[in-house]
């Protein structure tokens, strides 16, 4: 098992991450890189975020102080997930672009999602980067353990593609995740791929993930979604009953995406979608009724600056690779600017929830 540690410019080093990281000293959100053996060195008092590795392994950390009134009661929570990254090019890669669009999403998410009672609420998130396409794994049940979760990004692959690090994630989301009922959110790729594992051969034989018949998607994609999946699992025994609790809303996800998926197995159901793209959003459920895995074909995580950048360079690359006509697609990034702090508050609430369900937040 590959050994994650953190070295602070502090003489007195610990290898209790939130012990100095969760210090009042460090507040918001700040951005480092610290090499195997470095030293950490914040770039700004007031903002930190870290990146940590031992050789090939990376992780990516943000710390986020919030302060209720002025007494001395305190909380403060760790949230540890695993990333399996999906792609290694730019402009959606590599791992640490990806890594930190959602360590901006998840943290908007905690500072939403806060408890006004407690006078200061210390979060860190860590988010452990593992390679899909260099098939890399954790190699023990121990180090599978170790996450609160797992998150599985976008890629410029296909689900359906015969590669063989796309194989092994699909035996690996069969093995390790849905046996296992991991908990986990799965975006765009990674919402085709889920559902591909199951079967991938026709739409009778489950999941199936196909070429959009409508052709490339990109710019502000809205849905209506099925809330009935916001209470938590405890409080429901099946999807039927959590359906019936609140009526569908509305949600606007940026897009950009050639693929989707047409069918979904027995143990998933659609949560939503549009008349191009019908299965927009879906939830993997146990036996039990309670859900392990949430996915969707949008992209919360562009609900950033960088993620905004993110969404804008692929447009460019798109123009560049004669993807779609440049009207369309400069078209889609005037409407995701216009529309980004309506895109932001759904997005942020997609993590919020899909967040509480998994005791993330």
């Amino acid at each position: 098992m590959r050994t994650l540690f953190l070295v602070p410019t502090s003489s007195s080093s610990t290898s209790k991450l939130p012990d100095w990281l969760l210090s009042r000293e460090y507040a918001s959100v700040a951005s480092t890189f610290v090499p195997a053996g470095g030293t950490f060195a914040a770039l700004n008092p007031l903002v930190t975020r870290t990146e940590m590795t031992t050789f090939e392994r990376k992780s990516y950390t943000r710390t986020i102080n919030s302060k209720y009134g002025e007494c001395d009661d305190a909380v403060k929570k760790t949230l540890h997930l695993m990333m399996i990254s999906c792609e290694d090019s730019a402009p959606y890669g590599p791992s640490d672009n990806t890594a930190n669009m959602f360590l901006s999403l998840l943290e908007k998410a905690f500072k939403v999602s806060q408890d006004p009672s407690c006078s200061t609420v210390t979060a860190t998130i860590i988010i452990t980067v593992y390679e899909a396409k260099q098939e890399d794994y954790p190699e023990s049940e121990q180090e599978w353990n170790a996450y609160d979760g797992i998150l599985l990004p976008g890629s410029f692959s296909s689900a359906y593609a015969s590669e063989d690090w796309i194989e092994k994630l699909k035996s690996i989301i069969q093995t390790e995740i849905h046996v296992k009922q991991r908990k986990t959110m799965a975006l765009c790729f990674g919402h085709q791929v889920f559902a591909h594992s199951f079967g991938g051969h026709d739409s009778s034989s489950g999941g199936l993930a196909i070429p959009c018949p409508a052709s490339v998607q990109v710019g502000p994609s809205s849905f209506e979604c099925s809330v009935g999946w916001i209470p938590p699992p405890e409080e429901a025994s099946s999807m039927q009953t959590l359906s019936t609790l609140t009526p569908s809303v509305s949600y606007t996800l940026l897009a950009t995406h050639g693929d989707m998926v047409h069918s979904l197995p027995l143990c998933a159901t659609a949560l939503g979608g549009t008349e191009k793209v019908p299965i927009q959003a879906a939830v993997y459920l146990t036996e039990e009724g309670k859900p392990y895995t949430y996915s969707f074909q949008g992209h919360p995580e562009y609900a950033c600056d960088i993620g905004l950048e993110t969404f804008s360079n692929i447009l460019n690359s798109m123009i560049e690779n004669d993807k779609l006509p440049r009207q369309v697609l400069d078209d889609a990034r005037a409407d995701a600017i216009r529309e980004f702090k309506s895109v932001e508050g759904d997005s942020v609430h997609v993590m919020q929830i899909v967040g509480r369900n998994f005791g993330w937040i």
